[in-house]
């Protein structure tokens, strides 16, 4: 008979990542955040398929799907010099806290503050980055009198009551009631009281939403996201819409949060064609 040495005892077969049953990856993909997704993409082609064929959450599912976009957009590529030097640290479940004692973030939003490379910030529109934009050389992210209201910590909370006018209902023109502006964290009262319009107008109350402010231009106005709202405002929950003194469907920028930062995206792939047009052959 003949015994294995001690050396061979001794041997243990060394296991990779490569050795785990796919049934055991596809249980472990949707328990990771975003960045883990990443990574486990670039460990093998196998794992790189599964994490494509992984029971991910909706959300995540897409801001790795935008991720994957953003890495491979020329124009992104072309801003990371006058966005990353100026990237800053930032308290991620404590800026989310503020906003929640106001109304909970839609998912989208709570998982792009908690998850996103801040290295991949798209535009200048980042907790992590400055209220101003840096114009930088080569002005990869210059936009007229733009302001990055995320920067502001705490971030600025708001609540709006629209009203209607019975009489102008059929035209469907909001008429903008009341507002009130606050930081997060501060109790925001409610100003069902209060009304800009003469008393004889017929009025009725529409809707009302608490947003955080987002960006700021002058071109645009401010841009707001929906947190949460009352009497049908819930039903905007995750919408970006420019604030003024009315609110029509035109004033609806995205209807959630990855559709504004893929509005972002191409709003830089539009800044690169104009700064190096297509040669004509």
């Amino acid at each position: 008979m003949i015994m294995p040495s001690d050396h061979h005892c001794q041997y243990k077969a060394r296991v990779t990542g490569d050795d785990l049953p796919n049934e055991l990856l596809l249980e472990i993909y949707p328990l990771l955040p975003l960045k883990g997704l990443i990574a486990a993409r670039g460990v093998s082609r196998r794992w790189r398929s599964l994490v494509t064929e992984a029971d991910l959450k909706p959300a995540r599912r897409r801001l790795l799907e935008l991720y994957l976009e953003v890495i491979k957009c020329p124009a992104f590529l072309a801003t990371r010099a006058d966005i990353v030097p100026h990237l800053k640290p930032f308290d991620r479940k404590a800026y989310l806290g503020h906003i929640s004692e106001a109304a909970q973030p839609p998912e989208e939003f709570e998982m792009w503050v908690n998850e996103w490379p801040a290295r991949a910030a798209i535009g200048w529109v980042w907790p992590g980055l400055n209220c101003e934009v840096h114009e930088g050389e080569t002005n990869a992210v210059k936009r007229h009198d733009f302001m990055n209201t995320l920067g502001h910590h705490p971030p600025y909370i708001k609540t709006v009551t629209y009203h209607k006018r019975k009489s102008e209902m059929s035209q469907a023109q909001t008429i903008f009631h009341a507002t009130t502006f606050l930081p997060a964290g501060i109790a925001i009262p409610h100003v069902d009281d209060i009304s800009w319009g003469d008393a004889d107008d017929d009025v009725m109350v529409s809707v009302e939403v608490t947003a955080v402010c987002v960006a700021k231009s002058e071109e645009v106005g401010p841009e707001w996201l929906v947190l949460d709202g009352r009497r049908g405002g819930e039903q905007m929950q995750g919408f970006v819409y420019k604030g003024g003194y009315g609110m029509t469907a035109g004033d609806i920028i995205s209807e959630g949060w990855i559709e504004y930062l893929e509005r972002e995206l191409l709003r830089e792939e539009q800044w690169l064609k104009e700064k190096v047009p297509t040669e004509c052959p």
